[in-house]
């Protein structure tokens, strides 16, 4: 379904001091599988399973694809300017008056503050939209990295929310989850 929102698409393309943050090809499936996507300790908390082919790759790719162009979800894969590396992934999916935002690194690149860069220079694209409100991000309660990360770009802690997240990679069944937020 297309989202309620009343807005312009987000930039296709992003940079930050030293990210390229971009729209993904159909030939950066190996680059995605090998940085993040199958990768265990990356795609842990995440709301998907690990990919395990660069064809599970290319079918993601193509639902980004069609995110854009119903307007419902837009994805990125972060790149590092310098070597035009992949190294994650990142999304706003719009609902009414804002984005949830989802996010993914390489364990490579944990701990250099690109995670930080990048969440937020997102956060000031989306506000750089004038019908924007609110971001927000969902993390697993246990994932202390995205807790630390969420709190230092500024985002506080709305609350607890039981039971409401799926992690395919830790568990079959739905997982307690904090939910962060930014307003203007």
């Amino acid at each position: 379904m297309k989202s309620e929102i009343t807005k312009t698409s987000p930039p296709r393309e992003i940079l930050s001091e030293r990210l390229l943050i971009r729209i993904p090809t159909l030939s950066d499936s190996s680059s995605i599988l090998s940085a993040y996507a199958g990768v265990s300790e990356a795609v842990k908390y995440l709301s998907w399973p690990k990919k395990n082919s660069e064809d599970e790759v290319k079918e993601f790719i193509e639902r980004v694809f069609l995110g854009w162009e119903m307007q419902d979800s837009f994805t990125w894969v972060v790149t590092l300017r310098e070597t035009a590396s992949i190294v994650g992934c990142i999304a706003f999916r719009p609902q009414r008056t804002g984005y949830e935002i989802g996010y993914v690194l390489s364990p490579n690149y944990w701990a250099k503050g690109l995670g930080t860069e990048l969440v937020e220079r997102m956060i000031e694209v989306a506000f750089e939209d004038n019908a924007i409100h609110r971001v927000w991000a969902y993390c697993d309660t246990e994932n202390l990295a995205s807790v630390r990360l969420l709190e230092k770009v500024g985002m506080s802690r709305e609350g607890l929310l039981q039971k409401w997240g799926e992690s395919p990679n830790l568990s079959s069944g739905p997982r307690d989850q904090y939910c962060y937020a930014i307003v203007r």
